[in-house]
């Protein structure tokens, strides 16, 4: 179709209604096309490894995002439906404890994480609770966080990870039946996820337009796991998306592993994606309220701002240029990102004197 319907249709709400309408051709649709996708979707895509005879379609019940009920309720299928949002107060323990409610068994259900964004493998140990900055290293990444409710009921039917490399191989897959089925809305779905996948692969993003791209959650999130993690050993991490608005980083000293919500001791830095997009260049510190040893930092109660200086690092390999233009590659950010780590570790964690400099 065109224009592509998923240019204006780009809410979780309308990716909740494709899923829906996708499942919902095994049994309503004619067109033997449309029900071949369909059931592929459910096997191949979902992971439901049974004999399908029957698939009943809901949306929205008991906060369920869909809800498919196999051969009459021989089997029950939870599908929870990201874009750009994170999992949150236990969503799928939630629902399945609401089916069990029912009397159905941990082995007829099963659960389904579909998302077309970034899913954070960083540990979400640094937060904000009741107006001020709290730590918990027990806190899981939004990855672990769905694979422990395999743990939590060992008995369930099957749990099934959606992410944008398996949703795109999969409409990769079914192109050609695509094509056949002649469906204008299976056509825009595969285009938008093709567009996804593409902004979400790129060796550059975009410096001025490019903060909210699902890019900055890929880049982030392997640079505090390939890069950051084994080289700051005193330093801990958190990966965040604030707002739908822009991606960001959260810095702070080690957090013991035995550790349970406590206050911060140290500053937070905090290294947002918007930070290329023309205006004063700028990375924060968050609770410095009352640490005089961080005196350099503090500029008001909660937070400071540090400008970037760019053209007057201290390592020969960052200048302006590789920072200043319309696009900034993926390396030249983690040189950045390094820079900025080393800086920080250097002179908040372990007793550096002067100013944050770069």
């Amino acid at each position: 179709m065109d224009p592509n319907i998923y240019e204006f249709a780009h809410t979780e709400y309308a990716q909740d209604a494709f899923i829906g309408w996708m499942c919902s051709c095994y049994d309503r649709s004619t067109n033997p096309y449309k029900r071949q996708i369909a059931e592929k979707f459910i096997r191949e895509l979902l992971g439901i490894d049974v004999e399908i005879q029957s698939v009943k379609v809901e949306t929205q019940v008991k906060d369920i995002d869909i809800l498919l009920t196999l051969n009459g309720g021989q089997y029950y299928v939870i599908i929870e439906d990201k874009k750009y949002s994170g999992i949150h107060d236990q969503q799928l323990r939630r629902y399945v404890e609401s089916l069990k409610a029912e009397k159905k068994l941990e082995s007829q259900i099963f659960v389904v994480y579909y998302k077309t964004g970034h899913i954070s493998s960083t540990p979400n140990c640094i937060y904000f609770k009741d107006k001020k900055y709290v730590c918990d290293a027990s806190k899981p990444s939004e990855m672990q966080e769905v694979l422990q409710i395999k743990l939590t009921y060992p008995g369930l039917a099957g749990l099934k990870i959606c992410g944008i490399h398996e949703i795109y191989n999969f409409f990769q897959s079914v192109s050609d039946l695509i094509k056949k089925s002649g469906s204008e809305i299976l056509e825009d779905y595969a285009a938008e996820i093709q567009h996804q996948y593409s902004l979400y692969m790129e060796t550059s993003v975009d410096a001025k337009y490019g903060r909210r791209d699902e890019i900055w959650g890929r880049i982030f999130d392997d640079f505090i796991i390939n890069i950051a993690q084994p080289k700051f050993k005193n330093l801990s991490f958190k990966l965040d998306y604030y707002s739908g608005n822009y991606w960001e980083i959260y810095i702070t000293g080690l957090i013991p592993q035995e550790t349970i919500e406590h206050d911060f001791l140290s500053p937070i830095l905090n290294v947002r994606s918007d930070i290329f997009e023309g205006k004063t260049q700028r990375i924060y510190f968050f609770h410095v309220k009352g640490l005089p040893k961080f005196a350099s930092l503090r500029q008001y109660k909660m937070s400071s701002s540090y400008v970037i200086p760019w053209g007057n690092f201290r390592r020969q390999h960052l200048n302006d240029r590789q920072y200043l233009g319309e696009t900034v590659s993926i390396a030249d950010i983690n040189l950045l990102l390094d820079a900025i780590c080393d800086e920080f570790n250097r002179f908040v964690i372990e007793d550096g004197e002067g100013t944050f400099g770069l």
